[in-house]
């Protein structure tokens, strides 16, 4: 069996930290392939790859959506393993020490998928300062993961006590990223579209939580802009029902945006990115802040949206679409003898 390596690449375009992963993971993986689902001129900056890398564009997707995760699978055979990553994440040196570890413990377990816990790094560049307490950064982090839950029903109850409020942690830092590939017929199954997982099916999946973490890198700047970009287009990304979907649906935040986009014919979050990172149109650029600084988008009530995530980008970031590097310097941002 072979093991892979699948990240997808969008329009926010990740290049810093995307060229960091390939660099980090060369060598434990059998093929490594960067799905591009935004624009084609993005990923020009990749040259000179090792010879198991490749970069592939599927830009007609506009977007992170479930087709785009589909893809990742089209050429990984029956039996071999994929771990998949979003463009700012990053396996630490502990997972890729372990990964053939964590493939044994599969095949004895018969378990199809496996969730790892995430060390989340979200800086406010200009500070040295991680906003987020489960980070660590001491030389003995891998022994404070054991705290991470490795049955299901351990970690459902958490949920469920989150939900109802007997508990203000929220358990939500941990998600499936490796996979193994059953049959021929498997499929990304998300929210109306937005983030989501890889099953075979449910008759094939059973899953697994393990202790080695992977670093997710967003800087606050990324946070405000991925909540407007991957809304423009996906208009009920991260929605879970239908009556929530229909309730953006029928919102006035999201006939505001219908009507600028066919007033400007700026309709993808591709579009946008030409708009205001390949080629700045200043007159679109500036429509564009009104829309977001409007009072309807600043005082917008559909969090599952973020829209007053709009107002920041345009306000605090003037809609600045480069991402700073969040590596800490810490033990989870160093591999071998490299500290990144």
């Amino acid at each position: 069996m072979k093991k892979h390596l699948r990240v997808l690449y969008g329009a926010d375009d990740r290049f810093e930290f995307v060229r960091n992963t390939i660099n980090v993971c060369k060598d434990y993986f059998d093929t490594i392939r960067v799905v591009n689902s935004g624009p084609p001129v993005l990923v020009q900056k990749f040259i000179n790859l090792p010879p198991n890398v490749h970069i592939e564009t599927l830009n007609f997707y506009c977007g992170d959506l479930e087709m785009v995760r589909n893809s990742f699978l089209y050429d990984v055979d029956i039996g071999d393993y994929v771990l998949w990553l979003d463009s700012d994440e990053c396996p630490t040196q502990f997972l890729l020490d372990n990964i053939d570890v964590v493939i044994n413990t599969c095949e004895v377990n018969k378990v199809n998928i496996v969730r790892f816990p995430f060390i989340p790094h979200f800086w406010n560049a200009g500070t040295n300062i991680l906003s987020f307490p489960v980070h660590f950064v001491d030389n003995n982090f891998k022994e404070n993961f054991s705290r991470y839950p490795i049955d299901h029903n351990d970690w459902s109850k958490k949920c469920e006590d989150y939900a109802a409020g007997r508990t203000k942690t929220n358990p939500n830092g941990i998600s499936d990223r490796f996979f193994k590939k059953t049959h021929k017929n498997v499929s990304a199954i998300t929210n109306f579209g937005g983030h989501g997982s890889i099953y075979n099916g449910s008759e094939y999946d059973d899953w697994r939580y393990v202790r080695y973490p992977i670093c997710h890198y967003k800087p606050y700047i990324a946070i405000y802009q991925s909540g407007t970009t991957s809304v423009y287009f996906n208009p009920c990304i991260n929605i879970s029902t239908v009556h929530g979907s229909k309730t953006y649906l029928d919102s006035i935040e999201y006939k505001m945006l219908r009507e600028f986009q066919r007033k400007t014919k700026v309709i993808t979050q591709n579009d946008l990115c030409y708009k205001l990172y390949i080629n700045i149109d200043l007159e679109f650029k500036s429509m564009f802040k009104q829309l977001c600084e409007s009072p309807e988008l600043r005082n917008s009530k559909l969090l599952s949206n973020c829209f007053n995530h709009w107002t920041i980008w345009s306000e605090k970031y003037d809609l600045d679409w480069k991402t700073p590097h969040v590596f800490c310097g810490g033990e989870c941002c160093k591999y071998k003898d490299i500290q990144i």
